[in-house]
């Protein structure tokens, strides 16, 4: 895994673990971009990971890298309900860069829909390397949309909501604080609020199927 230094970011996601009081032992799971996948089992704090799956870390796999940490019963046994994502990959500064996220889609999903309820508009906007998606709380399957945007490499990065009074249309947005510190995320927020302002501007309404999608 070119460039990758996964001593130190598996460290920073398993501090998450820790923080969060996490049972050992813990089965992570890494996907790289082209799709090759390693499974790996944590079996103690401090303890050397089990390689279960693929090959070991290596230079032929490309970022970015997902992560997905699970609290299990045993290393073969079923998971509970305790997950970290996380998205590893490196800057164009060439410094490390590691994104943790301790929510589950569930619970975005079930904020989504308490920010639709206050709001006119309020849609998850979901980053990928060179396009972005919209997940709306009056999606029927904003479940399956979000969960599939996931799984296929997407970063859940913030909300963005509207409000309408009178012929005034309000835009607002705010980052998921999981994502906040990455200034590449922070800019493509910035940017997708820009063209929901764009799209308003030219008469776009919010709830056209595919609507201000990058």
């Amino acid at each position: 895994m070119d460039e990758i230094d996964w001593t130190l970011a598996l460290a920073q996601i398993l501090q998450v673990a820790h923080e969060q009081q996490f049972t050992y032992p813990l089965h992570l799971a890494i996907t790289a971009a082209d799709g090759k996948r390693i499974a790996i089992v944590c079996p103690a704090m401090g303890a050397d990971p089990d390689f279960v799956e693929g090959a070991e870390l290596s230079g032929n796999m490309r970022p970015p890298y997902r992560v997905v940490l699970q609290e299990c019963d045993a290393p073969a046994g079923s998971v509970k309900q305790r997950t970290i994502h996380a998205r590893v990959t490196v800057t164009e500064e060439g410094k490390l860069a590691v994104a943790v996220a301790t929510r589950t889609s569930r619970d975005l999903i079930r904020e989504l829909e308490e920010e639709g309820a206050r709001h006119w508009y309020a849609a998850i906007a979901v980053g990928f390397d060179n396009s972005s998606v919209f997940v709306k709380s009056t999606d029927i399957d904003r479940q399956r949309l979000l969960d599939n945007a996931l799984r296929n490499g997407g970063i859940p990065l913030g909300v963005i909501a509207l409000d309408r009074a009178d012929e005034a249309v309000t835009v607002m947005s705010w980052m998921y604080p999981e994502y906040a510190h990455v200034e590449k995320y922070r800019d493509t927020l910035g940017r997708l609020t820009d063209l929901v302002i764009q799209g308003i501007g030219e008469g776009k309404p919010p709830e056209t199927p595919g609507g201000w999608r990058n």
